[in-house]
C-alpha cells in the first residue's frame, strides 16, 4: 500500500478515536445552551481582535518575504495571505493554503525564487511555534504542580518538539552538507545548496529574525488573550494564565502532522485539560464552535470582498 494511504489512514483512525472521546465527555443540550448565552458584544471585540491579529501575521509574513529580496508590498501580502487563510479553512490541512501562497508569489514575478517563497512560509510558522514555546514556558511558572505534573506528557511532548526543529535549524549546515554527499544527483545537489544559501541570508541579519519572534509574540499574546475573552463571552469563569498555557500547549499540538489539521485533536486535549481544572467539557466543546466561527466570518468577508472587486472590475 501507498505510504500516503497509510499515513492517511492512521490520521483517520486518530479522528475517529477523538471524535469518540470528545462526544463520551459532551452533554451536547449544555453546548447549545452555552452557545445561546455568548455576550456578542465580547465576542465582537474578539472578532476584532481576531482580525488585528491576521493583519499582524500578514506584516510578520511581508516582512520575512522582503528579508529573503522578495519585494512586494505589504497590500499585495495581505491579500494573499487572505486567500492562503482561506483556502486552509475548507482543507483538512495547512499545507494548500502554504502551496498557494507559494505558487501566487511566483505568479507575481517569474523571477521571484519558489525557494525563497517556501522558507518565507516556513519560517513564518516556525517563529509562531517559537513564540508558543516561549508562552508555554512562562505560564507554566505560574501554574499549580499538580496540573503540570497531569499534562506532563504533552508538555515533554512540545518542547522537545519544538527543541528538535530548532536543532535542525541550528545543525542545518551540517544536515545540507550530508545530504548533498548522500544524494549524488547534480541537479538535487544544486536545489540543497540554493536552500543553504537562502537560510544563511535570512539568519544572516540578527535584528531581522528579533523582530520577527516580537511580532509573532505579540500575535499569539494578543490571539490568546481574545480566546481568553471568548471562554469568558459563554460564562467560563477561568484563570487568564490557565488559557495561556492551554492553548499554547494545544497550538503546538496543532502542528504535530497526526491528523487533518488538528481537527478532533485540538478539541479533544482541550476536553482533557478542562476536566483536570473543573471546567465543564459541554462548555470547552462550546468555545471550540465559537472559535471556528471567527474564520468562517473572516472568510466571509474575503468572498464578498472579491465579489465586490470582481463586479468593480466588470464595470
Amino acid at each position: 500500500m501507498n505510504k500516503k494511504y497509510l499515513i492517511n489512514i492512521l490520521k483517520l483512525i486518530i479522528f475517529i478515536f477523538c471524535l469518540y472521546y470528545v462526544s463520551s465527555k459532551i452533554d451536547f443540550p449544555n453546548t447549545v445552551n452555552a452557545l445561546k448565552k455568548a455576550n456578542l458584544l465580547f465576542y465582537s471585540f474578539v472578532f476584532i481582535i481576531f482580525t488585528i491579529g491576521i493583519i499582524l501575521s500578514a506584516f510578520k509574513w511581508n516582512f520575512i518575504l522582503n528579508s529573503l529580496k522578495i519585494k512586494i508590498n505589504f497590500k499585495t501580502a495581505f491579500l494573499i495571505y487572505l486567500k492562503g487563510f482561506f483556502l486552509n479553512f475548507f482543507l483538512p490541512t495547512s499545507i494548500g493554503g502554504d502551496s498557494l501562497k507559494i505558487i501566487l508569489i511566483k505568479k507575481i514575478n517569474k523571477n521571484y525564487s519558489a525557494k525563497s517563497a517556501f522558507i518565507s512560509v516556513f519560517f513564518d510558522r516556525f517563529s509562531g511555534l517559537i513564540a508558543l514555546l516561549f508562552l508555554l514556558l512562562i505560564s507554566t511558572i505560574f501554574i499549580e504542580e499538580n496540573i503540570i505534573f497531569q499534562v506532563k506528557f504533552f508538555l515533554i511532548l512540545s518542547i522537545i518538539f519544538v527543541f528538535l526543529m530548532i536543532l535542525i535549524l541550528l545543525l542545518r549546515k551540517k544536515i545540507f552538507f550530508l545530504l548533498r554527499r548522500f544524494i549524488k544527483v547534480k541537479k538535487a545537489q544544486k536545489i540543497i545548496y540554493k536552500f543553504d544559501k537562502l537560510f544563511d541570508n535570512l539568519f544572516k541579519e540578527k535584528h531581522i529574525i528579533l523582530k520577527i519572534l516580537i511580532i509573532s509574540l505579540l500575535f499569539h499574546t494578543m490571539g490568546i488573550f481574545a480566546h481568553y475573552l471568548l471562554f469568558i463571552s459563554i460564562g467560563i469563569n477561568i484563570k487568564i494564565i490557565f488559557v495561556y498555557m492551554m492553548l499554547s500547549l494545544s497550538r503546538i499540538i496543532d502542528s504535530f502532522p497526526i491528523s487533518f489539521g488538528g481537527i478532533g485533536v485540538r478539541e479533544s486535549f482541550l476536553i482533557y485539560f478542562s476536566g483536570i481544572i473543573g471546567i465543564n467539557s459541554s462548555y470547552i466543546l462550546a468555545y471550540s464552535l465559537l472559535s471556528y466561527t471567527l474564520p468562517v466570518f473572516m472568510s466571509i468577508f474575503y468572498l464578498i470582498f472579491n465579489l465586490v472587486k470582481r463586479i468593480a472590475f466588470k464595470k
